[in-house]
Protein backbone atom coordinates (compact mmCIF):
# COMPACT_ATOMS: atom_id res chain seq x y z
CA UNK A 1 0.00 0.00 0.00
CA UNK A 2 2.91 2.19 0.37
CA UNK A 3 2.97 3.17 -3.60
CA UNK A 4 -0.83 3.12 -4.09
CA UNK A 5 -2.50 6.59 -3.66
CA UNK A 6 -6.77 6.80 -3.70
CA UNK A 7 -8.31 9.40 -2.62
CA UNK A 8 -11.91 7.39 -2.62
CA UNK A 9 -11.01 3.98 -0.75
CA UNK A 10 -11.30 3.46 2.75
CA UNK A 11 -10.75 -0.16 4.53
CA UNK A 12 -13.54 -1.11 6.20
CA UNK A 13 -11.95 -2.24 9.50
CA UNK A 14 -8.91 -2.10 11.24
CA UNK A 15 -7.04 -5.11 9.55
CA UNK A 16 -6.51 -3.38 6.38
CA UNK A 17 -4.36 -0.11 5.49
CA UNK A 18 -6.16 3.07 4.10
CA UNK A 19 -3.94 3.91 0.99
CA UNK A 20 -2.80 7.64 0.88
CA UNK A 21 -4.62 10.19 -0.73
CA UNK A 22 -2.27 12.01 -2.80
CA UNK A 23 1.47 12.41 -2.45
CA UNK A 24 4.11 15.63 -3.15
CA UNK A 25 6.89 15.69 -5.25
CA UNK A 26 9.49 18.43 -5.28
CA UNK A 27 11.52 18.15 -8.29
CA UNK A 28 14.40 20.34 -9.28
CA UNK A 29 13.59 21.93 -13.18
CA UNK A 30 16.75 21.11 -15.42
CA UNK A 31 15.49 23.68 -17.96
CA UNK A 32 14.53 27.39 -17.80
CA UNK A 33 15.52 28.27 -14.42
CA UNK A 34 17.82 25.09 -13.46
CA UNK A 35 17.86 24.46 -9.55
CA UNK A 36 14.49 25.90 -9.21
CA UNK A 37 11.49 23.34 -7.36
CA UNK A 38 7.92 22.37 -8.59
CA UNK A 39 5.65 20.90 -5.80
CA UNK A 40 3.60 17.91 -7.93
CA UNK A 41 0.37 16.91 -6.21
CA UNK A 42 -0.29 12.91 -7.51
CA UNK A 43 -3.57 12.02 -6.41
CA UNK A 44 -5.47 8.82 -7.12
CA UNK A 45 -9.27 8.24 -7.91
CA UNK A 46 -10.82 4.49 -8.74
CA UNK A 47 -14.11 4.08 -10.41
CA UNK A 48 -16.90 3.98 -7.25
CA UNK A 49 -18.64 0.71 -7.97
CA UNK A 50 -17.36 -2.54 -9.07
CA UNK A 51 -18.49 -3.93 -12.14
CA UNK A 52 -18.71 -7.74 -12.88
CA UNK A 53 -20.19 -10.91 -11.54
CA UNK A 54 -19.34 -10.73 -8.32
CA UNK A 55 -19.70 -7.15 -7.61
CA UNK A 56 -21.34 -6.38 -4.10
CA UNK A 57 -21.80 -2.55 -3.95
CA UNK A 58 -18.76 -0.22 -3.45
CA UNK A 59 -17.47 -3.24 -1.43
CA UNK A 60 -13.85 -4.91 -2.67
CA UNK A 61 -11.75 -7.24 -0.69
CA UNK A 62 -12.06 -5.43 2.77
CA UNK A 63 -12.21 -1.90 1.34
CA UNK A 64 -15.14 0.36 0.40
CA UNK A 65 -14.87 2.53 -3.13
CA UNK A 66 -16.06 5.85 -2.48
CA UNK A 67 -17.47 8.58 -5.44
CA UNK A 68 -14.62 10.03 -6.58
CA UNK A 69 -16.39 13.30 -7.05
CA UNK A 70 -17.01 13.40 -4.11
CA UNK A 71 -13.63 12.71 -2.74
CA UNK A 72 -11.95 15.08 -5.28
CA UNK A 73 -13.67 17.94 -3.66
CA UNK A 74 -12.47 16.93 -0.62
CA UNK A 75 -8.72 16.79 -1.58
CA UNK A 76 -8.53 18.76 -4.64
CA UNK A 77 -8.43 22.27 -2.08
CA UNK A 78 -6.03 21.39 0.37
CA UNK A 79 -3.79 19.47 -2.15
CA UNK A 80 -4.26 23.19 -4.62
CA UNK A 81 -2.59 24.91 -1.47
CA UNK A 82 0.15 22.38 -1.27
CA UNK A 83 1.36 22.09 -5.02
CA UNK A 84 1.93 24.21 -8.04
CA UNK A 85 0.77 21.13 -10.18
CA UNK A 86 -1.55 18.34 -9.83
CA UNK A 87 -1.55 14.82 -11.73
CA UNK A 88 -4.68 12.81 -11.11
CA UNK A 89 -4.45 9.20 -11.78
CA UNK A 90 -7.73 7.63 -12.85
CA UNK A 91 -8.59 3.93 -13.37
CA UNK A 92 -12.03 4.54 -14.11
CA UNK A 93 -14.13 2.60 -16.71
CA UNK A 94 -15.65 3.93 -20.14
CA UNK A 95 -18.67 5.06 -19.36
CA UNK A 96 -17.21 7.19 -16.09
CA UNK A 97 -13.91 7.95 -18.32
CA UNK A 98 -16.95 9.87 -21.34
CA UNK A 99 -18.36 12.00 -18.35
CA UNK A 100 -15.43 12.80 -15.83
CA UNK A 101 -14.10 15.60 -18.20
CA UNK A 102 -17.28 17.53 -17.62
CA UNK A 103 -18.03 17.19 -14.43
CA UNK A 104 -16.50 19.86 -11.87
CA UNK A 105 -15.24 18.43 -8.22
Amino acid sequence: MERLVSANITPLDDQHRAPLPYIVREIALKRGAPGQKVRIGIVGFSEGKPSGPNAREELYAGYRINDPFEAARKVLPELKQKTDFIVALAYYGRALCSTSGHRKP
